[in-house]
């Protein structure tokens, strides 16, 4: 009787984070792809008899789990979309396309397990669904969208082998700016929410969670909700901003007109302020303490050097108020122009 209870306990506490991370009315969908191949995954709504896309996730080998949390809303319907793929000349494309309905109920959890060689819509065959009892290690990132008239896809991305990859995705609207991603964190590091506008840089691990106001049309944003690591974070994009502000972490650079003298000034005054939060700004996880200094050095280097690019004259195809240029830059840009400077494969993360 005291172990049924003890276990009762362990399932209500488990229950209780997930609903706390989770938005009331929230289903969390969990799922795993049995075989080893690559899946696109897209759930859509249908309200008033219009139809699109929510969100998306890309299951590509070696990983086989994905995740949805959808805010499951009235008179309204959805179906998941399967888009199993081959590998292309270049890239993976759709080999086949498969679509099932979903029937989702607030707070009502479901496990998928998708069989790819088996999907036969018309038969309903090769998807498993059943009702969850089961908490796994999800983590889950939220937040509010500002200075957006639109809707917007936002991006959950992973850096591998130094590209930036789209692991996940949730669409907003006009009327409704807020998201809400879930995500199978199997290994702790940078992940980025980003749009075709912005790119916002936070730690995850498993089990984690994190919540952002975002500015879309600026990039900048504020962590209201998550880890001590993720705290930090949104401490030094705050803290860099006078050097990144330019459009550093926005993928359209709008800022032509700033004068790189009055930028190199701005730079060298902040360092001795970046140099004391790199000291003082130390976890427990060691590992977190690694990557944020190699993050901040990054940062501080490689900012300027991409705003000369923005600001070169081959860049941009025609002349502009700054003369220098990549290939004959200012001398305070030999300071970061240096063979053998980065050496260590954890760069690329």
């Amino acid at each position: 009787m005291k172990y049924t209870r003890f276990i009762l306990l362990i399932i209500f506490f488990i229950a209780y984070a997930f609903m706390a991370k989770a938005q009331p009315g929230t289903t969390l969908i969990t799922g795993v792809i049995s075989e080893k191949t690559s899946v696109e995954l897209t759930i859509y709504k249908t309200v008033n008899k219009k139809t699109e896309a929510l969100a998306e996730y890309k299951v590509t080998m070696p990983s086989s789990d994905f995740a949805f949390a959808i805010s499951v809303e009235k008179n309204t319907t959805y179906k998941l979309a399967i888009n199993v793929m081959k590998q292309g000349h270049r890239r993976l494309e759709v080999d086949k396309r498969f679509s099932f309905p979903l029937q989702l109920k607030p707070g009502q959890n479901i496990s998928i397990k998708i069989v790819p060689s088996a999907l036969d819509t018309t038969k309903k065959k090769g998807l498993e669904i059943k009702n969850s009892t089961n908490y796994p290690a999800i983590s889950f990132v939220s937040g509010n969208l500002a200075n957006s008239n639109f809707g917007n896809q936002i991006s959950l991305q992973k850096v591998e082998e130094g590209n930036l990859v789209t692991v996940t995705s949730f669409n907003t609207s006009k009327t409704n700016k807020r998201f809400q991603i879930a995500i199978p964190v199997k290994e702790e590091g940078f992940y980025y929410v980003s749009s075709p506008r912005f790119r916002c840089r936070i730690y995850l691990k498993p089990a984690d969670e994190a919540e952002l106001n975002i500015n879309a049309f600026t990039g900048e944003y504020d962590i209201i909700n998550g880890s001590e690591e993720n705290r930090l974070v949104g401490k030094w994009q705050k803290l860099s901003l006078p050097i990144t502000e330019y459009g550093y972490n926005r993928s359209i650079f709008q800022n032509d007109s700033l004068r790189l003298e009055k930028y190199i000034s701005t730079y060298e005054k902040l360092q001795p302020a970046i140099k004391d939060f790199k000291v003082v700004s130390k976890t427990s996880n060691e590992h977190f303490n690694k990557l944020f200094d190699q993050a901040i050095d990054v940062d501080n280097e490689y900012a300027p050097l991409y705003l000369l690019s923005c600001l070169s004259i081959k860049k941009n195809g025609k002349f502009i108020s700054s003369s220098k240029t990549i290939n004959d830059p200012p001398a305070f840009y030999r300071q970061f122009i240096q063979s053998g400077k980065f050496n260590d494969a954890n760069i690329l993360r």
